[in-house]
């Protein structure tokens, strides 16, 4: 619906005329793509790709996490800290 004054009439069509152009459009707009989707393939013809280059499959998946082994000079630390806490109730390593 138009409301005010207008110069340009709107441009009538019938259900078949409506039907038929938004076909039209469907079909030139995949035409477009399909032609796009070509080059696109047409240029990767012509493009080469180093062995050294490829990533290893798999490179993206998250690797499971590792843990962290004390060694035994650190296990001993650690043990000591903790019987000095149990001991003295001394809750900070003094820094030596």
């Amino acid at each position: 619906m138009l409301v005010g004054k207008h110069d340009i009439l709107p441009v009538k069509e019938t259900l078949d005329e409506r039907a038929y152009n938004l076909f039209y459009d469907h079909v030139t707009d995949v035409r477009t793509t399909r032609d796009k989707f070509v080059q696109a393939i047409m240029t990767l013809d012509d493009y080469s790709v180093n062995e050294n280059e490829v990533e290893n499959m798999g490179w993206a998946l998250k690797q499971a996490s590792r843990r962290t082994k004390y060694t035994p000079e650190m296990q001993k630390f650690l043990n000591d800290q903790f019987v000095q806490f149990l001991a003295f109730g001394q809750r900070r390593v003094d820094v030596q």
